[in-house]
């Protein structure tokens, strides 16, 4: 019997207090699902998303577009480029002991104190100092000890891996002490911002380079479904806070209009990009192209971004609907457009990085998702009303899913089959 196998049988039989060794989990493992582990983990890696979009919100409407965006992306790719590579992390070597399980305590608590570190970095920078992102560094670094501790683990468990596992610690603890010096030295915000962009590049480059040492176990439907439940979750975010905010507004009855946009508009958005979302199987894809993770982990990055930024968008419509808001309709309308358009593009990335090859079908598509995006920011700027600006924009998900159900369907299977021989048949 394997070490994974073998570990297999103690996950099954171990007494709750027990320490397992981490000697690699079987990647052809049937039925292998999320643990609810992993997905309180990703509740918690939401919430922290939200607050980093609703700091967004607040910046947006502020005026004040480039700090909000340029800190909202930090900390969204801080805050889900840990929780990807902590998922591969679990997906290869879980077994779910209580080692396992204060880590990711460790790791939920770092993420949340990352959002709350938002706030202090936006004031530093209205305030024309050093860059105040303690906070969040302190919040990232803690996340990272906790996956430093598990390579530990692993290296210690499995001679297998144990190579791989080291040079995942030795990146780790570079990129910490960068980030560390970084945030506490007294430098100027210019030249902390070039170090932020180095050290990001760093970590978005030491997994492709530890991997070169030997791949580690993780399993292909667990890691699709990994990356579609987040989708799922940041979706639903957007509903709620959509429709929080919407409900402030029906006290009013000559608001109802723009109620009913922003509400139709936040549900139309979050069902399309669903729908599109999920005609692709990733997992099967994964199973014979284990190299393609990394670059879909770090395309869904984006898209996490964009769907979270549209819940900060239609926020902001409809608070903008109550009078509230300094922002003209443009802005507002562009606010929301922009991160739908953006989401569009991803998924369409993704599928395209999965399944490749031209296909003029899904040019003419993405040229019409712009020309809706452009249209709503248009009829905005013109003087068309919040309401109809927003239902042009809430079509947007829904060219891909007109197009897959007239045509898409019937070229995606031969082409997905063409590539997975091709994939198969690769030395």
């Amino acid at each position: 019997m394997s070490a994974a196998h073998e570990n297999e049988a103690v996950r099954g039989r171990r007494a709750p207090h027990g320490l397992v060794p981490l000697t690699g989990r079987d990647p052809r493992e049937a039925e292998r699902a999320g643990s609810p582990l992993e997905l309180i983990f990703d509740l918690v890696a939401v919430v922290a998303v939200s607050i980093a979009a609703s700091n967004l919100e607040h910046l947006l409407a502020e005026g004040h577009w480039v700090q909000g965006i340029g800190t909202f992306a930090f900390a969204t790719f801080g805050i889900t480029w840990a929780w990807w590579s902590y998922s591969q992390l679990l997906s290869a070597f879980d077994t779910d002991d209580w080692g396992v399980r204060l880590v990711t305590l460790m790791q939920m608590a770092g993420v949340l104190v990352l959002a709350l570190g938002i706030a202090p970095m936006v004031a530093s920078v209205d305030a024309g100092g050093p860059l105040g992102n303690q906070i969040m560094v302190l919040g990232y670094v803690f996340m990272r000890v906790g996956s430093i501790i598990l390579w530990l683990r692993v290296a210690r468990s499995s001679p297998e891996y144990r190579t791989t596992a080291l040079a995942y610690v030795r990146a780790l603890v570079i990129s910490q002490l960068g980030w560390v010096l970084q945030a506490f030295l007294p430098l100027p915000a210019g030249v902390s911002f070039v170090l932020m962009g180095i050290w990001l590049l760093q970590e978005v480059a030491y997994p492709l380079l530890a991997e070169r040492q030997g791949r580690i176990p993780w399993h292909s439907l667990h890691m699709a479904e990994r990356l579609s439940a987040f989708v799922i979750i940041t979706l639903g975010e957007v509903v709620l806070g959509t429709f929080t905010a919407v409900q402030a507004e029906l006290s009013e009855p000559d608001r109802w209009a723009d109620a009913a946009a922003v509400g139709a508009a936040g549900l139309s958005l979050a069902f399309g990009l669903w729908w599109i979302y999920f005609i692709v199987p990733v997992g099967e894809v994964f199973a014979v192209r284990r190299g393609a993770l990394h670059w879909m982990g770090l395309a869904h990055i984006v898209l996490y971004g964009s769907i979270a930024a549209i819940g900060a968008g239609l926020h902001l419509a409809a608070t903008y609907a109550e009078g509230e808001e300094g922002l003209g309709a443009t802005a507002v309308v562009l606010a929301v457009a922009l991160p739908a358009t953006l989401a569009v593009v991803m998924v369409f990335v993704c599928f395209t990085a999965l399944v490749p090859g031209f296909d003029a079908f899904h040019l003419l598509l993405l040229a019409l998702t712009f020309a809706l995006g452009a249209a709503a920011v248009l009829l905005a700027a013109s003087g068309a009303s919040l309401g109809v600006c927003l239902l042009v924009v809430m079509l947007l998900p829904w060219v891909g899913v007109v197009g897959w159900e007239l045509k898409g369907h019937r070229d995606m299977r031969p082409r997905l089959e063409r590539t997975l021989a091709a994939l198969r048949v690769r030395p």
